[in-house]
């Protein structure tokens, strides 16, 4: 189970039973594929895509921003947890969710790289954070969060290796640390350094 347990419930009005009901059946999801294997929870997570480009369709549709962090999964998920299965196969998916949505709030991205989208859209999302920040500075205030600083923990941790190959990459990790730095964050400073360390090796 990669999501902290769900005990709460929904409150009165149709907003918060919508939103409780959308993020229910995420957790749902997570709970039968960590006890299902093999054809049964592959039916269950196939159906739970079908349902999700459904959803992704209605908000496109009719230009609503509403609800659309749970396109990105935003659900309390344990912080130590690195990938989630139904995530395999789905980086598209989120990129087109991060195309239409990312530049309104780029927050529950940042949440899901830095938890279960690790194994799956890292470090290649690292340009989607960036450009939606370039492109929309309004969401600089998602550098000063606890999961900003998680991101760049995951991305030296695990993937520096593949970073430092790549040039497009690295710029975009030193333009995100910087930009990290002038909010205030000592973790990205300490990063930074010993990422130029590895830029100039």
């Amino acid at each position: 189970m990669k999501c902290t347990r769900s005990t709460s419930t929904h409150r009165d009005g149709g907003f918060e039973f919508i939103k409780w009901t959308l993020q229910r059946v995420i957790w749902e999801l997570d709970q039968i594929v960590s006890n299902q294997s093999g054809s049964i929870g592959n039916r269950v997570i196939t159906n739970y895509w079908r349902v999700w480009e459904q959803f992704y369709q209605v908000l496109t549709q009719s230009n609503y921003q509403i609800f659309s962090n749970l396109l990105f999964l935003e659900i309390d998920w344990k912080k130590e947890a690195t990938h989630w299965k139904p995530l395999e196969g789905k980086k598209y998916f989120i990129k087109r969710v991060t195309d239409m949505f990312g530049q309104y709030n780029i927050r529950p991205l940042v949440k899901l790289l830095s938890t279960v989208g690790d194994q799956t859209l890292l470090p290649e999302g690292l340009h989607w954070v960036v450009d939606k920040i370039k492109n929309h500075p309004e969401n600089l205030d998602a550098l000063a969060q606890d999961e900003a600083e998680a991101l760049i923990n995951r991305l030296y941790q695990r993937h520096i290796t593949f970073i430092k190959t790549n040039t497009s990459l690295l710029n975009d990790f030193i333009w995100l640390l910087d930009k990290m730095i002038d909010s205030g964050s000592s973790q990205a400073y300490i990063t930074r350094e010993n990422l130029i360390t590895y830029k100039v090796n």
